[in-house]
């Protein structure tokens, strides 16, 4: 059966033998992904040389022949109607019945009507056009190709493979084989064992790792009347950007990581353009390094790690934090934590409140070299805009995605326009694509004396 327009499908029927009704219970949604109930990711590029509508839903009824139980032919549900529908209620996915794939096929896939103009306005559209029995779907138009999808089913890392792979597929007509894997049955009890197991030495070294605590907030603080408003501000360097951050990183910061000049950057940026963020970042980890071998999994299995740096923009003092905060099997316990409570809380509905000067609470996520984004087809001359977007959790985060497609660095901002104004974000999202190396110099970065601002 099918879901009305904004309603989750509860069970399925398929006739058996003999014709006995025979009824789909589903299966029960782990607690890793029931933790991103409520979240929606938006992923576009642009300057891509788009497939047609119908030859992306050709390539996604290729990969339903080659396996019709694929994670992406899956509807969110309940065993039972919800007293209270919505995101929280949701508890269980369930198979698109094999008669129904075809046409389901067909409702995944967005034809975008006429130019794409400014991406990020694209980016909202279909935001706002999210159909909660479609957890997966892809947009395709002039010069774009997005996807669109439910956090619960698909982190950041497998909804970026499945894009690049279903659009290059559509574009020369292949099957999606690359779609066809499958990983380990249950991925977090075997990175637990395998990261514990072999040497549980590394169970007292997690206890004793150093935990950073967002200090609480005042007591009296003000605050304002707040509602959810996802926005999204993007950009990308010219060639130029990038050479000149690697001079900068050799000759002021030797030996520390692209990643932390790359984030001491962008909290200077927001600095700089009159959004000074709160102390400390949160940073995403993906869990799949303490998995066995190559690891092929879809699904959630990335967690964000709170740290506070001594001096949050100075790459040296980050990397330090990245270090100890990220060391010791830290994000892996804590992905186990957050999953336990998921099995037995509900998610927290929006907050209703705001503070009455609210900072930006730092995201931060780097991407690296998108080298299986650089393989699809692009348009010549035409200069790759890759973003990418998120529901924020929060009234006050700002999550900065940071990647580099061809030697162009790609920076994405999403946010709460209720919260911050648009026009400073994209201010701080332009400054940080054109001239970070200028951001670190007027900040004092990588130099003796540094001191923490914000």
């Amino acid at each position: 059966m099918t879901a009305p327009p904004g309603t989750t499908a509860t069970t399925a029927t398929t006739v058996g033998g003999a014709g006995r009704v025979r009824r789909h219970v589903g299966t029960r949604m782990p607690g890793r992904d029931r933790a991103w109930r409520g979240t929606r990711t938006i992923i576009t590029l642009a300057g891509v040389d788009a497939p047609s509508a119908d030859a992306m839903r050709a390539t996604l009824r290729r990969l339903a022949a080659l396996d019709p139980g694929h994670r992406l032919f899956r509807r969110p549900g309940t065993l039972f109607t919800p007293a209270r529908p919505g995101p929280s209620a949701v508890t269980r996915w369930f198979p698109v019945p094999p008669a129904e794939l075809d046409d389901f096929c067909d409702r995944m896939v967005l034809e975008l009507d006429g130019p794409a103009g400014d991406p990020d306005a694209w980016q909202r559209h279909l935001y706002d056009r999210a159909d909660p029995d479609l957890p997966f779907r892809m947009a395709t138009g002039d010069g774009l190709v997005a996807v669109s999808v439910e956090h619960p089913l698909l982190d950041g890392r497998p909804a970026l493979a499945f894009l690049a792979e279903l659009t290059a597929r559509a574009q020369d007509g292949a099957p999606p084989t690359a779609m066809v894997r499958t990983g380990p049955r249950h991925p977090l009890a075997t990175a637990l064992a395998e990261r514990y197991a072999r040497d549980p030495r590394r169970l007292s070294a997690t206890a004793r790792a150093r935990r950073d605590t967002i200090a609480a907030e005042p007591p009296g603080t003000p605050h304002r009347p707040w509602r959810p408003d996802f926005a999204s501000a993007s950009g990308a360097g010219d060639p130029a950007v990038l050479p000149a951050l690697r001079r900068w990183r050799a000759r002021n910061t030797p030996g520390v990581t692209r990643t932390a000049v790359l984030f001491a950057a962008a909290r200077a940026a927001l600095i700089e353009t009159g959004l000074p963020p709160s102390p400390g970042l949160h940073v995403l980890a993906d869990n799949r390094r303490y998995l066995p071998g190559p690891a092929d999994l879809h699904g959630n299995f990335s967690v964000g790690v709170y740290l506070d740096p001594p001096d949050p923009l100075d790459p040296v003092s980050i990397a330090g934090a990245l270090d100890t905060g990220l060391g010791a099997g830290r994000p892996l316990a804590t992905m186990t934590l957050l999953a336990a409570r998921a099995q037995l809380r509900r998610p927290a509905g929006p907050a209703r409140t705001v503070r009455a000067t609210p900072r930006p609470s730092l995201v931060l996520n780097y991407l690296g070299r998108l080298r299986e984004i650089e393989r699809v087809s692009w348009r010549a001359g035409c200069p790759p805009r890759f973003l990418a977007a998120s529901t924020p959790g929060h009234p006050e985060l700002v999550t900065f995605t940071l990647t580099e497609i061809m030697g162009r660095l790609q920076v994405s901002a999403a946010f709460h326009a209720s919260t911050f104004d648009p026009a400073l974000v994209r201010r701080a999202v332009d400054a940080l694509c054109a001239d970070p190396v200028g951001l670190l110099e007027r900040a004092g970065a990588g130099r003796p004396g540094a001191v923490a601002a914000g």
